[in-house]
């Protein structure tokens, strides 16, 4: 299992890594071995929806993920 960002992510005086959290625990989630989540909705006003609306699809989606994991 392996995930690739840019080598510029380790410099944060260059890039801002404010997202990459998210990031990582997005892209780590779609890994059959972790989750095996998809992307039913992207950004936080979509995802909201998306848990009121389609509950299942909710607990399946990337984002709805990496959101809960960097604000709990």
């Amino acid at each position: 299992m392996r995930m690739f960002t840019p080598a510029a992510t380790a410099l944060s005086t260059f890039v801002d890594t404010s997202g990459l959290a998210d990031t990582i625990i997005h892209e780590g989630t779609h890994f059959t071995q972790v989750l095996g989540t998809d992307d039913y909705a992207y950004g936080q006003s979509a995802c909201l929806s998306l848990a009121s609306s389609n509950p299942t699809n909710a607990v399946y989606n990337a984002d709805n993920h990496a959101f809960f994991s960097v604000n709990a």
